[in-house]
């Protein structure tokens, strides 16, 4: 019985809206050997609210370009086609989850300001450490915690409930889920990122960024997400849903090689980035 409650609550995330077709277009062209950039633009321009926020973006000092970028044939010479394709991706993402309301129990501005610290310090990381694909951590780290938002959309009073147990016991958000839901927020974010055809190592660091010792497709990318989670509570960047600070995990250290001194060693780089990233929020919060 307790499987198919938690069998339907899983298939109600197919009521959620998908991506545009545009950008599921976008992120499958690049898949293709030979994509040109007119093939992209001619993707790409056929939704210009996208085009619209992509070029917002592109000019804010997110990416601290210097001159005006006024089209798309622009941005994607700067920034590459994945960069491009990645920041449709979160600009879609953002948009399906932008009816969410600030009340006394949620607010979403803090969710995304943690999201896009994890997505930063993700990225940092990743450079520190010369990881191939910055942008994917980036998204990944963006994306980590995806399952709450789908919770409280889908599920608005057993949110209510998970946050009254999480403060009554004292516990982690994802105690407080698997309490009242039978389920949690890694579960069904991975869920979402199937539905959304998001590439495989994205979609394993969403489901595993508590325990990224159990990923197969890139153990690298998933124990970062799960190091920058923790980095990002611990510097009280956003608000993940509880005020416990999880200890760093050695597993996780471990995957990357890295030790101690190395993470303060991004702590400049990470408040340098940080300042950039907001402009990124606020470019959401303006509509």
């Amino acid at each position: 019985m307790k499987q198919d409650i938690l069998a339907k609550k899983l298939e109600r995330i197919n009521d959620l809206p998908g991506l545009p077709s545009v950008v599921f277009e976008t992120i499958h062209l690049l898949d293709e050997p030979g994509i040109t950039i007119e093939r992209l633009i001619s993707s790409i321009q056929l939704d210009q609210a996208i085009v619209s926020k992509l070029l917002r973006l592109v000019n804010s000092s997110f990416y601290g370009f210097q001159g005006k970028i006024g089209s798309l044939s622009q941005a994607l010479v700067l920034l590459g086609f994945n960069a491009v394709r990645n920041a449709v991706l979160s600009i879609s993402i953002l948009d399906i989850f932008s009816g969410i309301n600030k009340d006394r129990a949620f607010d979403p501005r803090l969710f995304w300001l943690h999201a896009i610290g994890t997505g930063v310090i993700s990225r940092v990381i990743g450079r520190q450490l010369k990881y191939p694909r910055l942008e994917n951590l980036f998204v990944a780290g963006l994306l980590h915690d995806i399952g709450k938002l789908v919770i409280i959309k889908l599920f608005p009073e057993d949110f209510l409930q998970i946050l009254k147990e999480v403060k009554r016991r004292d516990i982690s958000i994802i105690e407080g889920e698997s309490a009242v839901l039978g389920i949690n927020h890694t579960e069904i974010g991975h869920k979402m990122a199937e539905n959304w055809r998001l590439p495989e190592e994205i979609q394993e660091a969403i489901a595993l960024h508590h325990c990224p010792w159990n990923a197969s497709e890139n153990r690298a990318m998933s124990a970062t997400v799960s190091l920058s989670d923790c980095l990002c509570r611990a510097l009280d960047i956003g608000y993940g849903g509880d005020s416990l600070v999880p200890e760093i995990d050695p597993k996780a250290v471990t995957i990357l090689g890295v030790e101690p001194l190395f993470i303060a060693g991004c702590l400049e780089e990470i408040d340098l980035e940080m300042e950039r990233a907001k402009s990124f929020l606020a470019i959401f919060s303006e509509d």
